[in-house]
């Protein structure tokens, strides 16, 4: 296939190949391309003085590839991630660039890969350890509730509650801690006041009746 170049849209001064090269036109060399973890090649261009990395194949792309208005995707048909010919690459949508036959192929060989990686299975045995953690924990706190009414230490919520005023009146029964939130209160801060820890709440002397 003959090499052959175009301006890249935005950035004054480079060019990009058919053949997944990109050139200064200051110096006339191709610049070096970096491959990132996860596979694509990138390379460095300078614009208002700011230097930003882009994806090589989508430069290709949008310089040689035919698009269609809806298909922002760029797919590699060989799947092959830093093979950046043109005719190597083509627009698609999401839904296509996933079940293209080779693109699923080589998922699925990926993936058995990556569960043969002794990282990849500790990584996956230490979340079935944290699953069964917070299980145990919430399964011990359920335990602990049961026992705690089996043994009347909620006895106090299902209690009736008084609310007075600072003359001893009573202006309001309520039939437990709880239902004082039907009227605005906080039943947390009520509670502490029938208990004896605070001597009011809200203005109001409250009691269990």
């Amino acid at each position: 296939m003959e090499e052959k170049w175009a301006d890249i849209d935005g950035y004054d001064g480079y060019q990009v190949s058919n053949m997944g090269n990109i050139r200064s036109l200051k110096s006339m060399k191709i610049l070096k391309q970096q491959e990132k973890e996860n596979g694509y090649n990138t390379v460095s261009l300078r614009r208002e003085g700011v230097l930003k990395q882009l994806y090589v194949h989508r430069l290709v792309a949008l310089a040689f590839c035919e698009k269609e208005e809806w298909k922002n995707h760029v797919d590699h048909i060989n799947c092959i991630r830093n093979d950046n010919r043109s005719d190597n690459l083509r627009w698609c949508t999401p839904k296509e660039n996933c079940n293209f036959p080779q693109t699923r192929i080589n998922a699925s060989k990926s993936l058995k890969l990556a569960m043969n990686r002794e990282d990849v299975k500790e990584k996956l045995a230490n979340s079935m350890k944290d699953v069964f953690s917070r299980r145990n924990v919430k399964e011990k706190m359920s335990k602990a509730s049961i026992l705690n009414h089996e043994n009347g230490l909620y006895d106090h919520l299902k209690k009736e509650v008084l609310k007075l005023d600072k003359e001893g009146n009573v202006l309001k029964n309520y039939e437990s801690v709880s239902s004082v939130a039907n009227d605005g209160y906080d039943p947390s801060f009520v509670s502490k006041v029938c208990r004896g820890d605070k001597s009011i709440a809200y203005g109001y002397i409250w009691r269990f009746k």
